[in-house]
């Protein structure tokens, strides 16, 4: 008896050991007693029935030529210039923030009835100091690849090869390559770029970059809706032929789950006359994606602080043109009103408030049956959620009541020296893209933005875009965990 005890126990022992190394190496975490599987932190709150389903994620952004520095202190034109704009930092964010869900996920299986409230693990969160590339694991494989694609528009009489490269390691992260739309008779738009005492940035353009040879002509309709169909189906045919064991051969890529966000120009005066939007009114296109994002692009008057009206009418148009665009989709017409298809916009502060005390859409939003949520920087503040849900009179068809929920989530701290922003650049970008895609691939509001939230803060934390690394993600889990802490009072607001 004593002979058979021993042995089963062994046995167990044995069984407990392969499986801690069967599992992949950013699933063990380090501490002084030794390897241990991470701690899960984060489950997905009510998941939408394609949650579980794969989704392909494609961002539309521009790429700027950012060289750092006030114009009047160096005239070299060549110095401290890198790949900005906004496009890639919305990438990144999209991938920072799906790689940190998985990182953080847990709950019920199926057979336990699945997850359906966000709980968090009473367990401490892995603890990483200022230095952001400090991490708890030891591992030489990088974090695993997202099923993002950026497709961006350069100007081709300024772009040089060395760029392309210096684009791809910014973005190793992404499923296949950055696709860029070229044009022999443009420039890639050129800035500079510089921070004030309050953190407040400041640009100008270089060179007429942002005149007829830039980016007016270049923003111009480019990407095309042609462009983006065929980033789609070569995204598609690119995994196909990476994953030796798909067996779905007879899926052409029309089934995909596609997200689509894209930073547009929305001002009244904006460069490309607002024709960067076109992609947006295209049937083809709306009908295979099945969620939409928008981060709309105006500026503040420098000294008010106040979105001018005639940007405001222009956001708000553009708004108005996307839900009508998704409204009028076949696919969008054979659902049942709580399933329209979700559009997400993603403006800033000034601009939001400039957009809800804007009369005309204000009615608008009342007389919808349109499925759109807005995610709001607000900076140090961190971030808020508005939801309009309207309900239909199945006698008459026609809209009754709209209800608004709000859900409000603080900001991540920022781990630096002394606690100020090392470059916020992007950071607006980055949140945008990590909640659309969260969002729009299962997560909860509240969930999308609290992982948002902390990827915009971790973004300030660095001069420029962050690395892709386990310790980078660890930082971005943290400021997660974080986010969730302080924003137990407004939970209750909105699931």
């Amino acid at each position: 008896m004593r002979i058979e005890l021993i042995l089963l126990l062994t046995s167990l022992l044995l069984v407990a050991t392969v499986n801690c190394f069967l599992l992949p190496p950013h699933q063990l975490h380090h501490n002084h007693h030794g390897l241990r599987p991470r701690s899960n932190l984060l489950s997905v709150a009510k998941k939408t029935e394609n949650s579980k389903e794969t989704f392909s994620i494609i961002v539309i952004g521009k790429i700027i030529l950012d060289k750092y520095g006030n114009p009047l202190d160096d005239d070299d034109d060549s110095k401290n210039v890198t790949i900005g704009g906004g496009g890639p930092q919305a990438a990144w964010g999209a991938c920072a923030g799906l790689a940190v869900r998985d990182m953080l996920t847990c709950g019920k299986g199926e057979e336990e009835g699945g997850a359906d409230q966000l709980k968090w693990e009473k367990t401490t969160p892995p603890r990483v100091e200022n230095e952001i590339t400090t991490a708890n694991i030891t591992t030489t494989s990088p974090p695993p690849k997202q099923n993002v694609t950026f497709l961006a528009p350069i100007g081709l009489k300024n772009w040089t090869p060395q760029r392309t490269k210096s684009l791809n390691a910014l973005l190793p992260m992404l499923h296949m390559p950055p696709i860029l739309v070229t044009s022999d008779e443009h420039i890639t738009p050129t800035i500079n770029i510089w921070h004030d005492e309050n953190e407040m940035v400041s640009w100008k353009p270089v060179n007429g970059s942002f005149g007829e040879e830039g980016a007016d002509g270049l923003w111009r309709d480019r990407p095309s809706a042609r462009d983006v169909l065929d980033a789609i189906d070569e995204g598609y045919n690119y995994d196909n032929n990476d994953n030796d064991n798909n067996d779905n051969d007879e899926d052409d890529g029309n089934n995909n789950n596609v997200i689509l966000h894209a930073i547009l120009e929305a001002g009244d005066t904006s460069a490309g006359g607002g024709l960067d939007a076109l992609p947006f009114f295209d049937s083809i296109l709306i009908d295979r994606v099945s969620s939409l994002g928008i981060e709309p692009i105006v500026f503040p008057n420098e000294v008010t602080g106040i979105v001018s009206h005639e940007d405001t009418i222009g956001v708000s148009s553009l708004i108005r043109r996307v839900e009508s665009s998704l409204l009028s989709s076949s696919s969008c017409k054979t659902k049942q009103h709580d399933e329209k298809k979700l559009l997400i916009v993603s403006p800033d502060r000034p601009c939001y408030d400039a957009l809800s005390s804007h009369g005309d859409y204000s009615t608008w939003r009342n007389n919808t049956n349109s499925q759109t949520e807005f995610t709001v920087r607000d900076g140090a503040n961190g971030s808020f959620v508005v939801t309009d849900h309207s309900t239909l009179d199945s006698s008459s068809s026609t809209t009754t009541t709209t209800t608004t929920a709000t859900l409000l989530l603080p900001s991540a701290t920022i781990r630096t020296p002394d606690g100020a922003p090392v470059n916020p650049t992007g950071a607006g970008n980055a949140y945008a893209g990590a909640y659309v895609a969260c969002r729009a691939s299962g997560s909860s509001a509240e969930e999308a933005a609290m992982l948002a939230n902390a990827v915009g803060a971790v973004v300030c934390e660095c001069e420029n875009l962050p690395e892709w690394t386990w310790g980078v993600l660890e930082r971005v889990a943290a400021a997660a965990c974080e986010v969730r802490e302080r924003s137990s009072a407004f939970r209750d607001y909105i699931r």
